[in-house]
C-alpha cells in the first residue's frame, strides 16, 4: 500500500508539472511586445507561433511522394479554412493563447466576427478593425494603415478557442499571427471589450513605443553606459566595446559626428560581436543592415524608429537583448577610402542568469534559390537548435530596363513586380511551414506595393526609389518596377519559437534573368554563441 501511494503521489506531482503552465495577465500579455528580455529566453516545452493566411490553397506537400506541388501558385487572397453556410471561417485555433498580429489588405463592409471561448465578442464592418477609431480596436499605436496595409496589433486572448468568420463582401487577403502556450497556462479570455486596468496597459505600451529612439524598453536601475569617440583611418578596425562577467548589452548607439556623413557609410561600415570568447562572430554585417537600414546611401535615408532599433537623425539606435555570460566584444570596421570619426554609447545591466539564448544576425547578400521543386523560395536560414527567429531587414534590388550586370533586359511589364513572393516558416521539422504568406510586401506591413516610405514600431520601408508617388501614378510605378526598395520586420511579440530546428524561405519572383536581387540580414536567437 504505502508503494502504491507513493507511486500515486509522483503521478499527481508529475501529472502537475506537465500541467504547470504560466499563468498571464492582460497587462503580463501586452508587455511582450516591448520585453526584448523575454526573447532571450528559450521557449518552453509547448510555446508555438503560427500564422493562418488567405494563401494559395493549391500550394501543398505529398506526403506519399516527399514532393511539394503547385508550389508556386500564386492565388493569395483565395485561401481560407473552411465554409459555413454563407460565412467563410478564416481563421480556427484551438489552446490558450493570443492572436497578436492581424493584416489585410482590402478590408470592406462586411462584417467580420469573433468568437472567443464559444461566446461571440465583437462583430463589425472588417475595415472597422483596421482603421484605429472603432471600439474595441480604437488604439492607434497599435490600429493603423501604412502604404495602404491595414494592421491590427492589438492582443486577443483566448482560453480554449477563437474563431474568426468573415460574412459577404468582407474584403481580400488576411494574415492572423498568434501564439500558443504550454499546456495549463492561464490568459483572461477576451470579452469585447477592455476594462481600465487593460486600457491602461494598451496606453501605457503604445507611450512607451513612441519613445524607442531615446531610451530601451528595458529598464534597469544598475545599467551603466560606456560612451567613446573613435576616430577610423581607411580600412581600420577597432573593438568600440568589450566586457567580462555575466551582463547584458540592453542598448548600442553609434552617432555620426558632425562633418563625417559619408554617403556609402551603411555599406563600408561592418560590425560583428562575438560572445563569450568564441572564436566566430555571432553577428557580422554592414552596419546599415544591422540598425535596419540595409544598403542605400546615407543622405538618402529615410528616419526610422522601431522597438528593437532604428535611426533618428545622425543616431542609429538597437534594443535588443544581448545577453552574455563571460565575455563580449564589438568591433567595427571602417571599409571606405577615408577617415570617420563616430561616437558610441553602450548600455550593459547586470545578467544574474546563465545565457540560454544568445542574439545573432546572418547576413546573407544574395538569397540562393533552393531545390527546383520549390521555386521561387530563396533560402533565409537553417538553423539547428533552440531559440527565437525576431525578423529581417531586406533590400531588393529591382532592375528597371535596357542593360543589367551585362544582361539585355526584356521589356517591362507588370510581371516585374517583385512582390509577389511568400515568407514559409519550417518550424522543428515541419514539411509544411507553419507560417505561410501572401506576399513580400504584406510580411512588412504594407500593401499593393505602395510606394511610401513609411516607420511604424515593427516594420518600416526605409527607401524606395519612387517616394509618394499620387494615387494616380502608383500602378506605373508597379508596372515600371522599383529599383531599389528597403524595408523591414521585427517580430518581438510574434517571434517564432523553435526547440530543434527553424527553415525559412522568401519567394523571389522573378528568374534571375531578369534579374532581381534579395539582401536580407536575418535576426534570432540561439542557444549557444
Amino acid at each position: 500500500m504505502r508503494n502504491f501511494l507513493s507511486a500515486t503521489a509522483l503521478l499527481l506531482l508529475s501529472g502537475f508539472a506537465f500541467a504547470k503552465g504560466p499563468k498571464l495577465t492582460f497587462e503580463e500579455v501586452v508587455r511582450r511586445y516591448v520585453d526584448m528580455k523575454q526573447l532571450a529566453t528559450l521557449p518552453a516545452e509547448g510555446e508555438k507561433s503560427y500564422m493562418i493566411s488567405s494563401y494559395d490553397r493549391r500550394s501543398e506537400y505529398d506526403k506519399k511522394t516527399g514532393q511539394y506541388v503547385n508550389w508556386s501558385a500564386n492565388k493569395d487572397g483565395d485561401g481560407y479554412v473552411r465554409k459555413e453556410g454563407e460565412a467563410t471561417v478564416l481563421a480556427h485555433i484551438k489552446g490558450t493563447g493570443f492572436v497578436n498580429r492581424i493584416w489585410s489588405a482590402l478590408p470592406k463592409d462586411g462584417a467580420l466576427t469573433l468568437i472567443v471561448d464559444g461566446k461571440e465578442v465583437v462583430s463589425m464592418p472588417a475595415k472597422h478593425w483596421f482603421d484605429g477609431k472603432h471600439a474595441p480596436f480604437n488604439y492607434p499605436g497599435f490600429v493603423y494603415t501604412s502604404a495602404k496595409g491595414k494592421n491590427n496589433y492589438v492582443p486577443i486572448c483566448f482560453q480554449k478557442e477563437l474563431i474568426i468568420k468573415a460574412e459577404k463582401d468582407w474584403g481580400k487577403f488576411y494574415q492572423i499571427n498568434y501564439t500558443l502556450l504550454p499546456k495549463g497556462s492561464k490568459v483572461p479570455a477576451f470579452k469585447g471589450s477592455f476594462g481600465p486596468k487593460e486600457h491602461q496597459a494598451l496606453q501605457e505600451i503604445e507611450t512607451m513605443m513612441a519613445s524607442v529612439a531615446e531610451k530601451t524598453p528595458f529598464a534597469n536601475p544598475d545599467s551603466k553606459t560606456e560612451s567613446n569617440t573613435f576616430k577610423f583611418g581607411s580600412e581600420e578596425s577597432k573593438e568600440i566595446f568589450s566586457a567580462t562577467g555575466s551582463k547584458a548589452v540592453t542598448r548600442l548607439v553609434v552617432d555620426i559626428l558632425k562633418n563625417n556623413y559619408v554617403d556609402d557609410l551603411t555599406r563600408n561600415f561592418d560590425i560583428e560581436i562575438y560572445w563569450d570568447g568564441a572564436q566566430t562572430p555571432s553577428v557580422k554585417c554592414p552596419l546599415g543592415a544591422f540598425f535596419g537600414a540595409t544598403e542605400h546611401d546615407w543622405n538618402q535615408l529615410s528616419q526610422f524608429e522601431a522597438v528593437p532599433l532604428g535611426i533618428s537623425g545622425t543616431r542609429m539606435y538597437s534594443n535588443w537583448y544581448m545577453p552574455f555570460g563571460k565575455s563580449a566584444k564589438i568591433i567595427l570596421t571602417n571599409k571606405s577610402q577615408r577617415a570617420i570619426s563616430l561616437k558610441t554609447a553602450v548600455t550593459t545591466a547586470p545578467n544574474t542568469e546563465t545565457p540560454k539564448g544568445y542574439f545573432h544576425v546572418l547576413w546573407e547578400p544574395d538569397l540562393k534559390q533552393i531545390e527546383q521543386q520549390r521555386w521561387p523560395d530563396r533560402q533565409l536560414l537553417d538553423l539547428k537548435g533552440q531559440g527565437r527567429f525576431c525578423g529581417m531587414t531586406l533590400t531588393v534590388y529591382n532592375p528597371i530596363s535596357g542593360m543589367e550586370n551585362g544582361h539585355k533586359l526584356p521589356s517591362m511589364s507588370a510581371q516585374w513586380w517583385w512582390g509577389e513572393g511568400d515568407e514559409k516558416f519550417y518550424v522543428d521539422g515541419e514539411k509544411f511551414p507553419s507560417t505561410f504568406g501572401t506576399g513580400t510586401e504584406d510580411y512588412f506591413g504594407y500593401a499593393w506595393g505602395w510606394p511610401v516610405e513609411f516607420s511604424k514600431p515593427f516594420h518600416s520601408q526605409t527607401y524606395t526609389t519612387a517616394k509618394n508617388l499620387s494615387e494616380k501614378d502608383a500602378p506605373h510605378f508597379v508596372k515600371n518596377g522599383n529599383r531599389l526598395v528597403s524595408l523591414n520586420r521585427f517580430q518581438v511579440m510574434e517571434n517564432v519559437p523553435f526547440t530543434k530546428s527553424f527553415f525559412a524561405t522568401m519567394e523571389q519572383y522573378y528568374p534571375d534573368n531578369r534579374p532581381i536581387k534579395y539582401h536580407a540580414a536575418m535576426y534570432y536567437y540561439i542557444d549557444r554563441p
